[in-house]
């Protein structure tokens, strides 16, 4: 039921055209509420009914999570973030598996889908009432006034290279309500 799941999960994803950081989110609280009620089902036929479900919603959130790393951040920021994100991949499966071998052999097979499905829904509730304490509901973020400078761009055809000059700073809106902090545009406070 797992596999069968994960492959209609795959195909419903491949569907996706612009996923946001908030279906992501919600898509992994479904997931992690489908997994709560797995840990809690009275019998194999309700866990079975719940796996099935709970793999396509994990497997769109995994596919549409890695679209919005990929597409979110500004082109000159994709690398870093990118490579922040990997690292804490590599970390996560090399501490992970100790971590729930440890939590099973603990809790039992029952208790670490139910406490999984709790901290993850735990982390993304908790994350998205401490957005809501920066940002009042309904309202967009206060746009900051900001100045960037855009890098000379470089074309090289073959056999000669072409350098444009640079283009003077213009002032965007920042949607960061503190500019004391890294903007995910990447921009710095104007002067």
């Amino acid at each position: 039921m797992l596999a069968v799941g994960g492959v209609a999960g795959a195909v419903l994803a491949g569907r996706l055209r612009s996923p946001s950081v908030r279906l992501v989110g919600a898509l992994a609280v479904a997931g992690a509420l489908l997994q709560i009620g797995a840990g809690l089902s009275p019998s194999l036929w309700v866990l079975m009914v719940l796996v099935a479900p709970m793999a396509v919603v994990e497997s769109v959130s995994d596919t549409a999570g890695t679209t919005v790393l990929q597409t979110d951040p500004p082109p000159h920021m994709r690398g870093r973030v990118l490579g922040v994100w990997r690292s804490a991949s590599t970390g996560w499966s090399l501490v992970g598996p100790p971590l729930l071998g440890l939590l099973m052999q603990t809790a039992g097979a029952r208790g670490a889908l139910v406490i999984g499905g709790v901290v993850i829904a735990g982390a993304i509730g908790t994350g998205t009432l401490l957005r809501a304490r920066r940002t009042p509901l309904g309202e967009p973020p206060t746009p900051s006034r900001i100045a960037y400078t855009s890098l000379p761009s470089t074309v090289t055809s073959p056999g000669a290279t072409v350098r444009t000059a640079p283009v003077p700073p213009r002032t965007v809106a920042c949607t960061t309500p503190d500019h004391g902090e890294l903007c995910a545009a990447g921009c710095t406070a104007a002067a």
